[in-house]
């Protein structure tokens, strides 16, 4: 492991918090610190990765805040003015998203909500099944519109990931619903991978798989992407042979595979983030135990899967390095792997953002970032996004539909944290 020494900028008080990379050293800017359900930043608890555009704005949900505590999808434009472009209120638009956002090519954002649709939120984020939304620019604003609510049943129960979209389709997962015997405090049965056509104003669910547990997998907590022959990849959290998660691929006739079903030790265990395919087809991702032990005491590992054959390549050891790597990885502009982990120890006991040269195989690490759990953030649960074109951090996020971004306040990535900063509500960093 190798580390890089760190300076911290502070903006304005009420502005996100952010890194950049150089070629000496690793520099993060406060930029925006979340206020809760009051103040000029409303919104806490952010969860899922960030979207940008091409005009250099980026995109987000936070899971809580908001006038009513239920979560908000808010926008940074390029000059750093933070917009709260939709509070929800936890009944028919559902509430706590916990995910990122799409973006197509007229501007549009969908996200998945994870509780309220069918029945309110609970104040723990658990009571109804879910929503699919969309947020369309107006004349004044974003119009807000639920696409589908799930039942609860069949169909799906609780989105926890961000969607992809190709020729007029999404396409997701829900942790729960659909089929098979899986149970956890926020609901029953597996889970499913789901397709939502929409053709004008109408909006048609189509449930693609059930999982039923193992061994195919259950409780995907994560988004999917496009595979060779235009499979859907993703991994579930639980389930497989023997119950650490699987990765897995859908077919365009709805067949699934396991392509590898973890074991909790080596290998990792209990993904929790998506895949990353690099030229040729490899797969790559992170488990957020297991690795220097078993899932009982190990930290974490990244992964390459080429095939159905699954090769550790760095496995967290927790002291100052990091821990519980819950936000995946992307490809840099070089062909590095970059990502972040939740926890740690020694000095890496708030998390960290780190990197995987090329170069050595992706199996020699940078910490690029340690959060210190003041002003800065602590806690990242989602993963980075690109910078600029240009910068190492430069790459569209796959099967996004939105340009490369080129966000001049965003020099290397940007990402979020669940906690600290200014308020104690998380934060956004670039």
């Amino acid at each position: 492991m190798r580390t890089l020494s760190t300076c911290i900028l502070l903006g304005s008080m009420i502005l996100l918090v952010a890194f950049s990379v150089c070629a000496q050293e690793t520099t993060e800017q406060v930029a925006v610190s979340f206020t809760g359900m009051a103040g000029p930043i409303q919104g806490a608890k952010p969860l899922g990765s960030l979207v940008a555009d091409s005009n250099g704005s980026l995109y987000g949900t936070a899971l809580q805040g908001g006038a009513s505590n239920q979560g908000v999808v808010f926008k940074l434009d390029a000059s750093n003015v933070y917009t709260e472009l939709y509070a929800f209120n936890g009944h028919g638009d559902g509430g706590f998203p916990r995910a990122g956002l799409v973006l197509d090519a007229m501007g549009n954002l969908y996200g998945t909500a994870s509780c309220g649709g069918s029945t309110p939120c609970a104040a723990n984020g658990v009571g109804g099944n879910g929503v699919v939304f969309e947020l369309s620019p107006a004349t004044q604003g974003y119009s807000f519109k639920v696409l589908y609510a799930f039942a609860g049943g069949a169909d799906g129960s609780r989105p926890y990931a961000a969607l992809i979209f190709s020729s007029n389709t999404l396409y997701g997962t829900t942790t729960h619903g659909g089929a098979g015997t899986c149970t956890d405090s926020n609901g029953t049965r597996c889970g499913v991978v789901f397709s939502l056509a929409i053709s004008g104003g109408t909006v048609t669910e189509s449930v693609l798989y059930r999982f039923k547990g193992r061994p195919d997998g259950g409780f995907p907590m994560a988004g999917l992407i496009r595979g060779v022959g235009g499979s859907l990849m993703g991994t579930t959290y639980h389930g497989g042979t023997l119950g650490f998660g699987t990765i897995f691929a859908v077919s365009g006739t709805n067949q699934e595979t396991v392509l590898h079903s973890f074991s909790g030790t080596s290998d990792g265990g209990l993904p929790e983030a998506g895949l990353v395919a690099d030229a040729s087809g490899n797969l790559y991702g992170t488990a957020t135990c297991g690795g220097n032990g078993t899932c009982a005491r190990g930290a974490g590992v990244v992964f390459r899967l080429t095939g159905i054959n699954l090769t550790p390549l760095y496995s967290f050891t927790s002291p100052n390095d990091g821990a519980f790597p819950a936000g995946g990885v992307i490809f840099d502009g070089a062909g590095n792997l970059v990502g972040t982990t939740r926890t740690g120890s020694g000095s890496a006991t708030r998390g960290t953002v780190y990197e995987l040269t090329q170069a050595s195989g992706y199996t020699l690490e940078t910490v690029l970032h340690t959060f210190a759990g003041g002003l800065d953030g602590q806690n990242p649960m989602g993963g980075v996004v690109p910078g600029n074109p240009g910068d190492s951090c430069s790459v569209a996020h796959p099967e996004s539909s939105s340009p490369a971004p080129t966000r001049p306040k965003c020099p290397y990535c940007c990402g979020v944290t669940v906690s600290a900063g200014s308020f104690g509500y998380g934060v956004l960093y670039h």
